[in-house]
């Protein structure tokens, strides 16, 4: 049973950030971050989950998805980056980055969600779609 419905941002010029960046992955990191996805909409108590993360501090407010893929000789991590909707049971996904340690690649990417976050809810900039791959 689905306890989460996961939503995309669409920019102003109708462009799903998510998809753009998930598009621009190799397989392994799409198919680990759909698995992701899976998991977590049927996860019923979020905070058990070692897939979602609810970020604090700085970026509360939004969440992450801790995705690892084997790439080369190592695993990377990948973090599809979103905020919560005021509809309970929704999450918005809005971007993603690589992550390593505390750096992300690309940099500031929380730091471009909690600004598209700010926008959305006091501005209404951007729309909210159901989640699409």
């Amino acid at each position: 049973m689905r306890h989460w419905r996961f939503m995309d941002y669409h920019d102003p010029d109708g462009e799903n950030l998510i998809r753009k960046w998930y598009e621009a992955q190799v397989p392994a990191v799409r198919a680990a971050v759909m698995w992701a996805i899976k998991e977590v909409e049927v996860t019923e108590d979020l905070e058990a989950s070692e897939t979602f993360n609810r970020l604090k501090r700085k970026h509360i407010g939004l969440f992450s998805l801790r995705v690892s893929a084997p790439l080369g000789t190592r695993k990377r991590q990948f973090r599809p980056v979103g905020f919560w909707s005021l509809t309970s049971g929704d999450l918005i996904l809005v971007g993603g980055c690589e992550k390593s340690g505390r750096v992300t690649i690309p940099p500031g990417a929380y730091e471009n969600v909690l600004d598209i976050q700010l926008r959305y809810y006091l501005d209404g900039v951007g729309t909210i779609y159901d989640h699409f791959f």
